[in-house]
Order: structure tokens, then C-alpha cells, then sequence
């Protein structure tokens, strides 16, 4: 029978009433207290009335448990407790006039006493008693072990509780349940990198006082980090103001570019919700660079003893960083990689910007500023998967400058300069506060004056 307990029950409470429901078949107990102490300071007690005690009754017999429980473990001190009654009182007037009471030891360490009451003058014989011991040495290991199941499991969920705002619940699960591999060992992945950054954050931060400045940072990183959760991304890490938040990594995505684009489209939304009454903003207004990158990572634990990250490393995330330092340059908030934009070019309106070089790398990579609409014209998306998206005044683009910029950049590609120099000017034309249309304009003027090889 204890073998059958031990198998289906997965609480304290479920194990006890078991051991309370066999000491009545065994011994005949009119009720009975079982009082365990956890590490914790709190006190779990459980009560079985069988016969139905009087309130009055049962709350003395409580008190002579508890006394005597309080002679076990003199040291104990309670902090919390937890009180069951597996059968409430009853109208049974009788006294209890026969008691015993057995500390419950693990180990040689007693952790939990239990006591037993029956109404029949000196019920409790050596032999009677002796079953009692026998039945307790069986049962005591399965009581032991309920509760430290279930301690592991209180310290789990608090665990979760606690470490939540720091570490994505995804992996934080991962990281708990030790039958888990993919935390332990390092794994190369393709994921979605995306990095922000605050523009002109020095001179924030020297012209404001610091806690007001803590105070923004914190409201800032609440307002944009709630957007990059929201569409399946975690964030990995801050850095100053600057945050790293990847996509695909240990859920599952169908697409995550797509959730990184819609993220950050969200982040620059959301920045006119953030309280920026205490700062000092250098250009009147808040303003953030976003770049994403995607490809093959190496996922796991870094770090040392006393210090472990679980993060994503690589060329990737490197080439998302760059990718987010010249957004400043090109003077646009949300730039990507080839590498995204070969995944989302169907989903999202895209303009070809420049290449870039990785320190370290040969190879050139053609970055691209995103859109999700154009200036004064309801944009119908090719997918559905920016129908929903805010509109941001940043990520809209006029329409004529977008169309002439683009063939301006293919005649670049093929050297015809004087041409290019025609569409980019026609660019200008439709939309003089256009910052890329103006320095490719600048660009064919240049290229056109110097000279090709046949004019020397």
C-alpha cells in the first residue's frame, strides 16, 4: 500500500492523508497530527478527525501536538505555516484520554513529528505501539521525499518569479530543468540579432541628473523591451542604452526576421509614450537606431563560474552591431542585412542603401533601410505582415523619391553617372528632406567629374 502511495502522490498533503488513512485500518487512530518543518521556517501541519472530535476538542489536542512538537526542534522558528484538516470536527464529546506522539528522522535528522489520540483508557500497548514504529520507518522516507519534491518545485516557481525580469521565461525553463541539453551545450543556430541604440545618449546623460537619467532609462527600456517580448523576441542583454535582443534562438519561430522587423517597427512607435519631461534631449526629441542581422550563431553558456551568461556569439551578431552604429551615418532609424532582406523583401517595403565592411571580413554586404509605407499615400503591403504595424513618420518614404532613388542606383551600377545624376536629382526634387536621395545625388555629381581612362 505505502508502495502505491509513493508512486501516485506528488504532495506533502497527498502522502500524509495516505499515511493517516492506512494508520486508522492499522491502529485504529481517532485522530492524528502530522507536523513537518521545512528549511524555509515555514510549519506544514496536518490534522485527520475520524471520530469526528468536537471543535473544542480537536483545537486541545492540536496544542499538545504543537507543545510537543516544540520540544523536538526547540530551534525552529516559524515564519510561515500551512495548517490542513483532512476531516473537519464534528459532535463526538468524548475525551482523548490515550496519546502517543513519534519524531520522524532522516538520516538521524529528525524532520517532523506525528501524533496519535484515541478515547480508550491506555489504547496505545507495546504491541500496538510497535506497529505504529514499524509502519513509520517504512513510511517516512516517502514523506521525506514528498516534501522535498515539493520544496523543489516552491523553489523553482520562485525562482521563476524572481529571475523573470532579468531572463526570458523561455530560457529560464531551460535553464531549471536539469533534464534540459540544449542550455548546458553549446549549439550553432540561425537566429535573428537585433541591436538599439539611443542617439546622442552621451550628451543625455551629461546633461541630466543621474537619477532622473536611471529613472527614463528604466521607463525606456520597459516601453520598447514589452515590444521586442510581445513579437517573440527575448532580450538578451543591456549594454548602457543600448539593448541586444534575439529572435529564433530558443523558441521556435516561424519566421523570425519578420518578428524582428515587426519588433522594432513597434520600439520606434513606442517611443513617443516614454517620459522624457526630466532629461535633457539634445535634439528635442528621442531618437533611436535600430539595426538586424541574421544567420548562423554559437548558443550557449559563457562566462565563468561566478558569472554566466546565456547568450549568442558570432559574426552575426557582430555584423548586426555595425549594422546599428551606421544607422547614425545614413541617418535612417531601422536598417538590415542582405541576409534579411532576402527573407522579408516580399513583406516589407525596403530601399537599397550601401555595402558595408565587417572589421575583420573581406567581403562587402549590402545593407538596406526599411519602410512601411510611403508619405501621403495608404500603402497596401504585399503581405499581410505589416498591416497591423503603427505608423511611424520615420519609416515612411515618398513615393517619386523612392521610385527615381531606385533607378538612380541601378545607373549607378552600370557607370552611367550623368544619368544616375538625372534620377537622384528628380529624387531631391520630390522630397528635399530625403537624406539618402541627397548624398547619392552627390555621389554621381562626383563620380561624373572624374575622368574615364579614354579622356586622358
Amino acid at each position: 500500500m505505502l508502495t502505491e502511495l509513493s508512486a501516485r502522490a506528488s504532495a506533502p498533503g497527498m502522502v500524509v492523508k495516505g499515511v493517516f488513512d492506512l494508520f486508522n485500518n492499522i491502529c485504529e487512530a481517532e485522530i492524528a497530527t502530522m507536523m513537518i518543518r521545512s528549511g524555509k521556517g515555514t510549519l506544514y501541519a496536518y490534522t485527520a478527525n475520524f471520530v469526528r472530535f468536537s471543535g473544542g476538542i480537536a483545537d486541545d489536542f492540536f496544542g499538545v501536538c504543537t507543545s510537543d512538537f516544540n520540544s523536538y526542534f526547540p530551534d525552529f522558528q516559524v515564519v510561515a505555516q500551512n495548517r490542513e484538516d483532512f476531516y473537519p470536527p464534528g459532535d463526538n464529546s468524548k475525551r482523548i484520554v490515550s496519546y502517543t506522539t513519534i519524531p520522524l528522522a532522516i538520516g538521524g535528522k529528525k524532520f517532523a513529528s506525528v501524533h496519535i489520540g484515541n478515547s480508550i483508557n491506555e489504547y496505545f500497548s507495546p504491541a500496538i505501539l510497535e506497529s505504529i514504529t514499524i509502519f513509520l520507518t517504512a513510511a517516512t522516507p516517502i514523506i521525506a521525499n514528498a516534501l522535498s519534491m515539493f520544496e523543489l518545485e516552491e523553489l523553482q516557481k520562485n525562482t521563476r518569479a524572481a529571475f523573470a525580469r532579468y531572463v526570458p521565461a523561455d530560457v529560464m525553463d531551460e535553464i531549471i530543468d536539469e533534464s534540459s541539453k540544449n542550455v548546458k551545450q553549446s549549439e550553432s543556430r540561425n537566429v535573428t540579432v537585433l541591436f538599439s541604440d539611443i542617439r546622442d545618449f552621451t550628451t543625455i546623460s551629461e546633461n541630466s541628473d543621474a537619477q532622473h537619467l536611471v529613472e527614463f532609462l528604466n521607463g525606456y527600456f520597459a516601453g520598447v523591451g514589452s515590444e521586442i517580448i510581445s513579437e517573440g523576441g527575448h532580450i538578451d542583454k543591456f549594454i548602457g542604452d543600448a539593448i541586444m535582443a534575439v529572435f529564433g534562438a530558443v523558441t521556435h519561430m516561424e519566421n523570425p526576421m519578420v518578428g524582428a522587423i515587426r519588433a522594432a517597427t513597434r520600439m520606434l512607435a513606442a517611443l513617443k509614450n516614454i517620459d522624457t519631461s526630466k532629461i535633457t534631449l539634445p535634439k528635442g526629441k528621442l531618437e533611436i537606431g535600430i539595426g538586424i542581422n541574421s544567420g548562423p550563431c554559437v548558443l550557449g553558456n559563457i562566462g565563468f563560474q561566478n558569472k554566466m551568461d546565456y547568450t549568442v556569439i558570432g559574426d552575426t551578431v557582430n555584423l548586426a552591431s555595425r549594422i546599428e552604429g551606421i544607422t547614425k551615418t545614413y541617418r535612417h532609424p531601422l536598417v538590415v542585412s542582405e541576409y534579411v532582406y532576402n527573407e522579408i523583401k516580399n513583406n516589407f517595403l525596403l530601399r537599397k542603401i550601401d555595402k558595408v565592411r565587417v572589421k575583420g571580413k573581406e567581403k562587402l554586404v549590402d545593407i538596406y533601410a526599411v519602410y512601411t509605407g510611403f508619405k501621403g499615400v495608404e500603402y497596401k503591403p504585399r503581405s499581410g505582415e505589416i498591416q497591423d504595424l503603427p505608423v511611424v513618420p520615420d519609416l515612411l518614404v515618398n513615393r517619386e523619391t523612392f521610385i527615381n532613388y531606385s533607378k538612380g542606383l541601378q545607373m549607378l551600377d552600370i557607370q552611367e553617372w550623368k544619368t544616375a545624376q538625372e534620377y537622384f536629382t528628380r529624387a531631391v526634387e520630390a522630397d528635399e528632406t530625403d537624406y539618402l536621395a541627397k548624398l547619392y545625388l552627390q555621389r554621381a555629381v562626383e563620380f561624373a567629374q572624374i575622368p574615364s581612362p579614354e579622356d586622358e
